[in-house]
């Protein structure tokens, strides 16, 4: 599948968000390990759209929005969550991401690009790199979701809160 994804130029950059299995392989760890009939629906393969994604040497270059995590603390338990906020917004606007473990503890700078269409899809990467493009690495999916207020009074207590710095609305990312 390399050598497939390293002949073609263009895809929907939604394909960043697929729902299945990906390449191990360094600069294609964003791939799908097959484009059979479900991927095909999920991203609209072969369909025109915007907006479009190149594949460059280092990886998949799309705009996004996201976040640069900060602050990382390891909660009282493993497997409930994280929660993170934008700097700039106060306490009330808090979003979380499921199945907080050991990947994101290990995650050296890492960051959240979200789907503008979806807000719930997300991709967690470790940026290695920042210019005016953050070059990152593919980590995994994430699902974010919106907390209710006796939601975050538990997170607090669980020390797994985080502060996130937003990013442009249409951040360049290439993920590797």
């Amino acid at each position: 599948m390399q050598a497939l994804y390293s002949c073609i130029k263009e895809l929907p950059s939604n394909i960043l968000f697929h729902k299945g299995q990906n390449l191990q392989v360094d600069g294609f760890r964003w791939a799908p390990k097959s484009l059979l009939s479900e991927f095909k629906s999920e991203v609209g393969l072969g369909v025109s759209i915007n907006p479009v994604a190149t594949i460059g040497d280092k990886g998949l270059h799309v705009r996004f929005p996201g976040f640069i995590l900060a602050d990382l603390r390891r909660p009282r338990e493993l497997g409930n969550g994280f929660y993170f906020r934008k700097a700039s917004d106060s306490e009330e606007t808090w979003q979380r991401r499921q199945a907080f473990d050991e990947t994101i503890l290990q995650t050296e700078r890492p960051a959240i690009i979200f789907n503008p269409t979806n807000n719930q899809e997300a991709v967690v990467v470790a940026i290695t790199k920042e210019e005016e493009t953050l070059y990152c690495r593919y980590v995994s999916r994430a699902l974010l979701f919106d907390e209710s207020p006796s939601e975050l009074e538990e997170a607090k207590k669980n020390h797994s809160l985080i502060a996130a710095h937003e990013v442009l609305s249409d951040q360049q990312w290439c993920v590797g």
